[in-house]
């Protein structure tokens, strides 16, 4: 013991300096801008902004509307986050306040077949198919003016039979069953119709309300007492139950750190135009993927099957190239 104690004595300079040059490349490993650039790309940043859809819209021009969110489009980044072995956590970043209950449900069902660590942002509106979508993810956080909620359903619309009766034009039904017409703008909806549209209505609201209930964990009958279709306040909402916590951008990175136990900062564009700009040379898959999933999906399509063909503005993309490769040894 004597002896161990002398040794250590007669070294300790060079042990001390030994656990300094340790101390320094953990921390280089851990915080250095390379290794935040690996961090932030484990994380896939997808938006939900404006109605969700299920299929493209054109502005009259023939140009893409890109104010929508299309179901499709999200299932796509959906499998390719997954595919993707450095991606580790998936955040969903909505603010919409809802579309087709179709597009809802189906992007509710990509999200429950994920593996991986998810979460929702609600940046502002987080309703209807909008906040349906958040609530099948791991975690919600939301701003504290974010509008939450509107569970439910509906089909209203303007008829304009009494303008056209007005203008003197006739709507004349010419079809094979008389519920074809059938929520025709042109005609008033009758009594038997406006009980099968609102039975649909019900039916979906019913749907909506159960897959709530269970993606939050919560008694159906409060769920459906909530389901009056008006929105509630991030602090009403997380009193509630429909949220885990009022944040931002800073709050999941935080949350995401502890979860995957590495420090995350993720990957935030300017904006989704600006995005889609900085992506276009490499891949034209949609305005919301991140450098490092862009990267994956370049060397995908173009057939790369060695790292160092891996090229790019980005270190994210580079990384995203190398991990399609590594993957598809």
């Amino acid at each position: 013991m004597i002896k161990f104690m002398q040794i250590l004595k007669q070294y300790k300079y060079i042990i001390i300096l030994g656990i300094l040059v340790l101390g320094s490349a953990f921390y280089w490993f851990e915080y250095s801008p390379q290794q935040n650039r690996k961090n932030c790309s484990s994380v896939s940043i997808i938006y939900i902004t404006g109605d969700i859809a299920s299929s493209q819209r054109y502005n009259d021009d023939g140009s893409i509307y890109k104010g929508d969110t299309v179901a499709l489009d999200v299932i796509s980044q959906i499998r390719k986050a997954e595919k993707d072995k450095g991606v580790k956590a998936i955040v969903f970043a909505i603010d919409s306040s809802g579309g087709d209950a179709q597009s809802g449900i189906e992007i509710s069902r990509a999200i429950k077949e994920i593996k991986k660590t998810t979460v929702a942002l609600i940046r502002g509106q987080g309703q209807s198919a909008g906040y349906e979508i958040a609530s099948t993810t791991g975690r919600i956080f939301a701003l504290e003016t974010s509008n939450i909620g509107a569970i439910g359903s509906t089909m209203s619309y303007v008829d304009n039979a009494k303008q056209n009766e007005a203008n003197g034009l006739t709507f004349n039904q010419l079809s094979s069953g008389k519920y074809k017409d059938m929520g025709n703008t042109d005609k008033l909806l009758t009594y038997d119709e406006r009980k099968i549209v609102m039975a649909m209505v019900n039916e979906f609201a019913n749907i909506f309300i159960e897959e709530v209930a269970e993606n939050r964990n919560l008694p159906i009958e409060k769920v459906r007492l909530l389901a009056d279709g008006a929105t509630l306040t991030a602090s009403k909402a997380l009193k509630e139950g429909l949220i885990d916590e009022i944040g931002s951008f800073a709050d999941v990175d935080r949350y995401l750190s502890k979860i995957l136990n590495r420090n995350i900062e993720m990957c935030i564009p300017v904006s989704k135009m600006e995005e889609n700009k900085e992506y276009n040379d490499y891949d034209n898959t949609n305005a919301y993927c991140s450098e490092h999933e862009a990267g994956y999906s370049w060397a995908e399509k173009n057939f790369i099957d060695d790292p160092e063909k891996c090229e790019g503005n980005s270190q994210s993309f580079i990384e995203g190239c190398i991990s399609y490769v590594e993957e598809n040894k």
